[in-house]
């Protein structure tokens, strides 16, 4: 259990797609939903990271952090990257209540699956999810699309010392006031002409580099180009 076939882009046994059916249903939603760019930007980024995820084979768990509504997690669950999700944030929004039934009310679910919501802060809880305090632990993937820069550099430093199985990040949100190094990355930046986000993203690249993962750099069409890496 865990992975989804390749046979097609996201397609469910009836032919029809995954991604058709996750509109509709959040369209018919009953309750507050996520804004309009929420969903295509969540699904761009899984798409890119998907053919990485089926080639590392079945991670055990996924770890979303600042997930809010949980769109990630659901929609891992939903085209069977997954089978075991929790989602990391402070805040629990009602989207995220609104989102599970409607994805429940579309079969869009598989029969077997598990998903948390931890709200604890995510110097505490990441830690203890990535430790196994929870029965889980080795094999776990973290991903986090679009957490803020200074709380994807957070969570980054976390999973690489708990040495998390696999890391998928989309950063935004990228300022002299969140980016590491500031000052050194700006002066960068602007010697070669680029935008801050971007070499911050090529920093944090060579940092996990550094850590011994094969880290890669994606661009997310979906999503804006000043934070769609």
């Amino acid at each position: 259990p865990g992975m989804a076939n390749t046979r097609c882009e996201l397609c469910d046994e009836s032919g029809d797609t995954v991604e058709r059916r996750v509109y509709r249903a959040i369209r018919l939603a009953q309750g507050p939903t996520p804004g309009d760019k929420e969903l295509p930007e969540s699904l761009g980024f899984i798409k890119r990271l998907r053919k990485d995820w089926l080639a590392a084979g079945s991670p055990s768990r996924c770890i979303e952090v600042a997930g809010g509504h949980g769109l990630v997690s659901l929609l891992l669950l939903s085209l069977g990257l997954s089978r075991d999700a929790t989602i990391v944030d402070p805040f629990r929004p009602r989207s995220f209540d609104t989102l599970l039934s409607a994805f429940r009310e579309a079969g869009l679910l598989p029969e077997s699956y598990s998903l948390q919501y931890d709200e604890r802060p995510l110097d505490e809880a990441l830690p203890y999810l990535l430790r196994g305090g929870d029965g889980g632990g080795g094999g776990t993937v973290v991903v986090a699309c679009h957490a803020c820069a200074h709380l994807t550099r957070d969570l980054v430093e976390i999973a690489v010392a708990e040495r998390a199985a696999g890391i998928a990040v989309m950063p935004c949100c990228h300022s002299r006031r969140t980016v590491a190094g500031a000052d050194r990355t700006k002066h960068a930046a602007d010697a070669l002409g680029l935008p801050l986000g971007v070499v911050a993203d090529i920093a944090l690249l060579g940092r996990l580099e550094a850590a011994g993962y094969d880290a890669r750099l994606r661009v997310v069409e979906a999503c804006a180009p000043s934070s769609n890496r």
